[in-house]
């Protein structure tokens, strides 16, 4: 049987948003799937619902990825978290703060599923 995750997806653009939550809705067919625009709605449903996955984007209104991920840090030591961004720049910081994994735009939906499972197994 599946597993019944819980996984919360912050992306401001709502194309990358829906395409990332497509992949997650196959991967993990059982999977609750939270997809909302900022970090600050992703860090107050977290801290409602908790979460086995955070899915962020980097540049978001009102928090962004880097400072979403050390929140999350402080809640949770072993949450698996992935940024994605086309920032290349961006990927050493996001490591130092707690970033699982790190995702460069553009990027195939084969390579976010192989992510995805390496993660967090289905």
């Amino acid at each position: 049987m599946p597993a019944a995750y819980h996984v919360i997806i912050a992306d401001d653009d709502a194309a990358i948003r829906t395409l990332v939550t497509r992949v997650v809705a196959r991967t993990y067919p059982c999977a609750t799937i939270s997809a909302v625009p900022d970090g600050l709605t992703a860090l107050d449903i977290y801290r409602q619902q908790a979460g086995n996955l955070v899915i962020t984007n980097h540049d978001m209104p009102l928090l962004g990825g880097l400072r979403l991920i050390e929140e999350l840090r402080t809640l949770s030591a072993t949450l698996p978290i992935i940024m994605i961004t086309g920032q290349p720049n961006i990927a050493a910081r996001a490591r130092a703060v707690g970033c699982t994994y790190v995702l460069l735009k553009p990027f195939s939906i084969f390579q976010l599923a192989e992510i995805l499972i390496s993660v967090l197994p289905p």
